[in-house]
């Protein structure tokens, strides 16, 4: 996995918290398969907040990934 390569690197970077690179990067690959494969389904509400959904995403996951050395609140 591509991403695999690039998540290691930023945790010896300590851009994000060195987890497990390579089960983080499939556990957001699910996600957004699965939310893709829910709105070809016809969920409701993604239909509805599509274009939000990219933000929610985004602010979901780098701050539980952003290590504390790059990133305050």
């Amino acid at each position: 996995m591509l991403a695999e390569k690039y998540s290691h690197m930023w945790a010896e970077q300590q851009i994000i918290k060195p987890d497990n690179a390579s089960l983080t990067m499939r556990a957001i690959a699910g996600m957004v398969l699965g939310l893709i494969l829910e709105y070809i389904m016809g969920d409701k509400t993604l239909e509805a907040h599509w274009d939000e959904l990219p933000d929610v995403l985004t602010n979901m996951l780098l701050d539980g990934l952003w290590s504390d050395h790059t990133h305050s609140k």
